[in-house]
């Protein structure tokens, strides 16, 4: 008799706990992480260009006089800080996918999707690239979103490149991380 009643409650445990409860058929419309894509072209071009606002501001570097503030998944913000009462915003440098940056001398180093980039910054108004070291990084896309816990938009690789995520309603969303 015992061993009916564990059996029994064996299997309930072990049916109940394959059960569901976030099956995207059942959800209709909820706030998730949605992605955000470049064309592949725009995924590698690295381009300097008037100063932008500050979104969400990320790591923050300082190589006098200038102040460069990492915008992850979009590029640097420049800021002049001769006046650091006044700091007076230079140019923004689109890089799309960049999480880190590092400078010495002259060059700074940055990750643009799966790539590592050097780029020459000894004249402000005019940075140039001087290398590219491609895939050094093994996987640049953001198939989901990292450390995020919920659903999610499923990426499609017809839309472009994954180069970061941002929060939104989602209809009946087909992905889910836990």
């Amino acid at each position: 008799m015992t061993y009916k009643l564990l059996f029994s409650v064996i299997t309930l445990f072990i049916f109940t706990g394959c059960i569901d409860d976030w099956s995207p058929s059942v959800v209709e419309n909820v706030q998730g992480m949605k992605p955000i894509y470049v064309t592949p072209d725009d995924a590698t071009t690295i381009v300097s260009g008037s100063p932008q606002e500050i979104q969400y501001l990320g790591k923050i570097y300082y190589k006098s006089p200038y102040i460069y503030a990492i915008e992850k998944n979009r590029g640097i913000h420049i800021i002049n800080n001769t006046d650091p009462k006044a700091p007076q915003k230079v140019s923004f440098i689109k890089v799309a996918g960049i999480g880190d940056m590092a400078i010495k001398g002259n060059y700074m180093y940055v990750d643009n999707m799966s790539d590592l980039v050097t780029l020459n910054i000894g004249d402000i108004d005019n940075i140039k690239e001087v290398s590219r070291i491609e895939d050094a990084y093994t996987d640049g896309q953001d198939h989901a979103p990292l450390g995020y816990v919920g659903y999610f938009e499923c990426p499609d690789p017809e839309k472009g490149l994954v180069v970061g995520w941002i929060e939104g309603l989602i209809a009946k969303p087909d992905c889910y991380t836990r």
